[in-house]
């Protein structure tokens, strides 16, 4: 049984996503549908790229990962799939996949433009639905990645903040708030001279305990931790840091070692 993920911006308040998954299962109705999720801030590219980073290791190979974060529909952007040794990304030409290029390195290209493979007609306002999702489909049911359209050499890619790494510190920032409130950083644990720093700096705030996970936190009390992520955030014992530090994505976040 093939897999295929759907990530948006669509909220759960329309049928939006409803609507990708009947063109999906008209097409292949065997298929797993899983939500990425579907409540990015409308439009933000980093954040959908972010979001797909942290979840498409864990799929099966051959599993495939449909990004909808698309302000540019209608526009002259392209669509694209995406093929690494064990996955596939169908999402707009806006730097959505700028995580994935990152982390793979290896990968092929394809423009997905021919319209056998989508839906008749298609909207010029919901690409999503009517190009992306069939493409999708038939690609879980045949190996129609080289009848996609044209090989590419490069897609768009998006700024990307990558932490500054010294001696006795290592300088990032915040890059992502999730549901509760834990600010996630642009630091992994690869970036960390050891666990435990002696301090911890939000901003201008000093961040006076480091742990291993949120219950050996204080109530109230900022913690430092590297989450299950890799990579360290800034979270509260049964709140949120990001109301109670007034922080968000920009954030600085330094971490120094004596």
């Amino acid at each position: 049984m093939s897999i295929i993920t759907l990530t948006t911006d669509f909220g759960t308040k329309d049928s939006y996503v409803a609507s990708m998954k009947g063109a999906i299962l008209g097409i292949n109705p065997r298929v797993m549908l899983v939500d990425g999720g579907h409540e990015i801030q409308h439009g933000n590219v980093r954040e959908a790229a972010f979001l797909l980073e942290s979840f498409y290791p864990y799929f099966p190979k051959g599993t495939i990962h449909v990004i909808v974060v698309d302000p540019g529909v209608g526009g002259g952007r392209k669509l694209l799939c995406l093929r690494t040794r064990t996955a596939f990304f169908l999402a707009p030409d806006n730097g959505v996949l700028t995580a994935v290029i990152r982390k793979e390195r290896n990968y092929t290209l394809r423009e997905v433009s021919n319209p056998r493979f989508f839906l008749n007609p298609v909207s010029a306002t919901f690409h999503g639905r009517d190009k992306l999702a069939p493409a999708a489909a038939h690609l879980s049911k045949h190996a129609v990645f080289t009848q996609l359209g044209p090989r590419l050499k490069n897609c768009a890619v998006i700024s990307w903040p990558e932490p500054r790494v010294g001696r006795n510190q290592v300088a990032g920032e915040v890059i992502h708030v999730d549901h509760f409130g834990n600010l996630i950083t642009n630091i992994e644990k690869k970036d960390l001279a050891k666990m435990g720093p002696d301090e911890v700096f939000l901003g201008k705030c000093k961040i006076k305990h480091w742990g291993t996970h949120y219950a050996g936190g204080k109530p109230g009390a900022l913690l430092g931790l590297v989450g299950s992520g890799g990579r360290v955030e800034i979270g509260l014992p049964n709140g949120s840091a990001a109301l109670q530090a007034k922080a968000g994505i920009g954030e600085r976040v330094v971490l120094k070692w004596r």
